[in-house]
């Protein structure tokens, strides 16, 4: 009786065909993961494109770009163009007349409500609501939805008085503010602004407007007011601290050169500064609405210039 051989493979093609697949593995990672990362910047492209036009429409709308905040304690732009980026229902369940942590919550807290144009999904985020730090002093928390962008108020954290206020008003989106987001006209709380198209002498498309934020991962979810530091990281809608809504850049106030970024100049002011998860540039909307990716070595006197709006001065290739 003549027997049939069984075919299959030996351990040694059994050992070659795994080998090659695994070279073949090695070979497509890389690959999978470039065109993921390219995916991920074409999005967060599009969603500072996005807001870029919302602004525009907002100005259209009233004459003004949307304020940075209503007034201290209450609404910042980000509800303010809620209606450009279809999220009307949203903006209509917040009440402009009451305080960020006095908000109506009858028919679901909008402070959590998160909106996609709002995150760039190369942000490795472990929370998109804030989770401690979010209140008004060290150890009080009120629970809103974090962002990965944050409009530019100008090229400095303080300014000089002018004229000569003390204290709040001199920071950042205050009476100095040398950018395209400043505090509301008073008396507020009010949506009408002071910068308008008029007021970009230096051209919209050399003036930023909105840029992805510098948040480490041991700073996700962690707002200004945490006993544990200002991870400034806190509700995108929440005017008490201006660290979650706006930012600046200039001398002193570098782009981040990763994530992880620990050298001085970045770490003694991580929370005021744009940074990125994507390789090599932080993206920015400009004033005209496009969208630019910015080298992470562009020099402070360069971002400095692209931040203000006014300083008529040349910019340099960057």
């Amino acid at each position: 009786m003549t027997r049939l051989k069984k075919k299959g493979f030996t351990l040694i093609e059994l050992l070659v065909v795994i080998a090659i697949i695994a070279i073949l593995i090695g070979l497509l990672l890389p690959a999978v993961q470039k065109v993921r990362e390219a995916a991920a910047r074409t999005q967060c492209n599009n969603n500072l494109k996005q807001l870029g036009l919302a602004v525009h429409n907002f100005q259209s709308t009233y004459g003004n770009f949307p304020p940075a905040r209503t007034e201290d304690l209450y609404l910042t732009w980000a509800v303010l163009v809620l209606p450009y980026v279809e999220q009307e229902s949203l903006y209509k369940k917040f009440d402009q007349t009451q305080r960020y942590y006095n908000q109506p919550t009858a028919g679901g807290d909008p402070r959590i409500a998160e909106v996609k144009a709002f995150f760039c999904p190369s942000f490795p985020r472990t929370t998109r609501i804030s989770a401690s730090g979010d209140g008004t002093g060290a150890g009080s928390h009120n629970p809103g939805s974090c962002a990965d962008y944050a409009g530019v108020s100008g090229s400095q954290e303080r300014y000089n008085p002018n004229p000569a206020p003390a204290g709040w008003q001199n920071w950042r989106d205050g009476d100095g503010a040398n950018g395209a987001f400043k505090r509301a006209i008073k008396p507020g709380p009010s949506i009408r602004g002071e910068i308008s198209f008029a007021k970009l002498s230096d051209g919209t498309s050399n003036t930023f407007l909105i840029g992805e934020k510098h948040v480490a991962p041991q700073w996700f979810g962690v707002g200004a007011a945490s006993a544990s530091g200002n991870g400034g990281d806190g509700s995108i809608y929440n005017a008490d601290h201006e660290w979650h809504f706006v930012r600046v850049a200039g001398p002193g106030y570098p782009l981040a050169s990763s994530p992880t970024d620990t050298t001085a100049a970045v770490t003694s002011v991580h929370h005021s500064i744009y940074g990125s998860y994507h390789s090599g540039v932080v993206n920015f909307a400009f004033c005209d609405a496009s969208v630019r990716g910015v080298n992470k070595s562009t020099s402070t006197a360069t971002l400095g210039l692209l931040a203000q709006r006014d300083d008529g001065l040349v910019i340099p290739d960057f």
